[in-house]
Formats: C-alpha cells, structure tokens, sequence
C-alpha cells in the first residue's frame, strides 16, 4: 500500500484489497493492510494480516450478482495527466477513466476532510439547509475555501454528509431537495477545482445501525443511496460514495462487537455496492468505499468482514480509521 489519506482531526487508513469481490460463494484470501503513523515525522509502519474469508450474503441481504467480472485494463500515465475536468453532468455521460482502485489511489496522495458542515447536525437543524450546514459554528463551505485547500497541496476532499434530518417519512424515505441541491453544490466546487471528492453517509446512528432490526435498516439505507446514487450517476470517476462512516450498534459502541453485528455490517455493505451499481450510468463502474464495523481494526472486526461481491473487478476500496498515537490524531487530549 502506498497511499495513505493523512485527513485533518483523524488518520484514515484508505485500504485496498486487491481484485476485491467474489464471483461465487468460495473461500478468497485477501491482504489488508494497515498503516500506522508513529510521529508526525517517522515514516509509516505497516503491517500486513491475511485475512481467509467465506463471501456469504445472508437471506436479508435479497440481491442477486453477476457471475464473471467485466474486464478493466490498467490505465497509462496519460490518462492521469490529459484529463479535462467536467463535472456538472446532469444531462450528459462523462469520462470514467478505465483504471483500478489502486491507481485511483496513487494519484490523490494525500486529502482532507471538510467536517463538521455538511455533516452537523442537532438543534437548529430544521429551519433551512444553511442552519443545518452552521449550526456547529463553522461558516458555509465556499469556493475559496476549496481553493485554498487545493492550493495546500491536498488532492482529495472527503465529504462527510449527514442525511438523516433531512429523510422524509418512511413511505418513500424522501431527501429534502433543497439539501441534496446543497450537497450538489459542494460537490461541484470541489471537483470543478479538480479535486476528487469522497461523499458519504455520516452521523446516521439513529436509523443507520448494526441493531436487531436489520431489515427496516436496509429498506432505508437502500432508499437513501439510491436517491444519492441517481443524483449523481453521470459524475465521472474523480467522485467516489463511501456507505458509511464507523457504523456501529445502536447502543454506539466502539469497543465490542458482536458476530451479529459483524455481520449486519456485512449486509450492509453488501446492499450500498449492489444499491449504486443498480442505478446504471457510470455508477456501474464508480469506485466505492466500504468499511468495517466501526471502521476499526480489532482482530474479531477484521477477521469478520466480508468483501462485498461486484459486478465490476477492481473498483472497491476498504477502508479503516486508526487513530495511534493519539494525542498525534488529536484523541488522546495531548
């Protein structure tokens, strides 16, 4: 692994799984890889872990996958190199580069989070998409901020979006159009700089949880991304979805996990990578994120997870959150 995400107030651990998703239920091993900054000057410690899985979609999981793969060729340095950005694609098809995760990967280098905007939530949450984008203090995200953290160097800006108080009722699982047209605008900003942009769900505990009641979880987790997912199908490949950040019980607890809930999370990846490949356009080749239960890296979460089968080989990317050492993080209060 060369690449790793260095995000401002944590250190998330991009992970690739080389050739991830199954075609069958058979046992596949993968390498996972995870990193650990030791001081903000050593160089980076890694530690590799083969991790032999069995790819099984419970019954909750209703989804049916294709057999084989579609063939992905690698990608030269040109089509790093001569791409012309477009991103607002509402109406027409844009490029999706024919490259791996991997090299994906080794082209963003290094990225920020924009938190605690987009992703706020609580009081005052109601009123408008402008209240709910401030109301932890921060002011609106603008293009000059997005310049100036490309201007810092940074190739990626990771979106975390909190959906939940803006979800209608359970009959359609409504998003306030108002607030995906925000979220859009974001978006836009940030690719039209030609930064890759990372969009996920996050601060979805309430609804969004590896809980008993997996099945109503799914009926709107799934009406959530797909919502999500057709609003941006013709995004070209420098935006990439990312299902879910530390999905944990509902009890919110880092620390245990249960197989249950292991598996729940499982499921759950499983139905976000289905979900947007079903959506057509170029989500049917869009790189996608998934995690582990709390995004951690204990050695039952680890051995627990399953790689989502795909319809498309070598677009998956796993991802974990290592927060060692702390107070370097910025969670040990040092």
């Amino acid at each position: 692994m060369k690449t790793v995400f260095r995000f401002v107030c944590m250190i998330l651990c991009v992970l690739l799984l080389a050739g991830c998703g199954g075609t069958d239920d058979t046992e596949q091993t993968a390498t996972t890889v995870v990193t650990t900054v030791t001081t903000a000057t050593q160089a980076s410690k890694t530690v590799s872990a083969t991790v032999t899985e069995k790819v099984t979609v419970t019954a909750s999981a209703t989804t049916e996958f294709a057999t084989e793969y579609e063939t992905v060729a690698p990608a030269t340095e040109a089509h790093y190199n001569k791409r012309i950005r477009s991103s607002k694609l509402d109406s027409a098809t844009g490029d999706m580069r024919n490259i791996t995760s991997t090299e994906l990967l080794s082209d963003i280098n290094a990225g920020i989070n924009i938190g605690n905007s987009l992703d706020a939530c609580g009081a005052g949450y109601f009123s408008s998409p402008d209240a709910s984008e401030t109301v932890w203090g921060n002011p609106q995200i603008t293009e000059e901020l997005i310049k100036s953290i490309k201007k810092a160097g940074f190739k990626a800006i990771r979106l975390p979006v909190t959906w939940r108080e803006h979800i209608g009722q359970p009959e359609t699982y409504q998003i306030d159009s108002a607030w995906m047209d925000r979220v859009q605008e974001v978006v836009d900003m940030i690719l039209d700089n030609g930064m890759y942009c990372i969009l996920n769900t996050h601060h979805e505990q309430n609804w969004l949880n590896t809980g008993s009641n997996i099945v109503e979880t799914q009926t709107e987790f799934i009406a959530v991304w797909k919502q999500i997912a057709n609003r941006f199908k013709n995004y070209d490949d420098y935006l990439l979805f990312e299902g879910f950040n530390e999905i944990l019980k509902s009890e919110s607890d880092w620390s245990t996990a249960s197989s249950t809930d292991i598996q729940n999370t499982n499921i759950l990846a499983q139905q976000f990578v289905t979900t947007v490949r079903a959506t057509g356009g170029n989500n049917a080749k869009r790189h996608l994120i998934v995690s582990t239960y709390g995004a951690g890296t204990g050695y039952d979460i680890v051995e627990g997870f399953k790689v989502p089968r795909d319809t498309v080989k070598d677009r998956l990317i796993v991802e974990v959150h290592t927060y060692t050492p702390g107070d370097f993080s910025g969670v040990g209060g040092g």
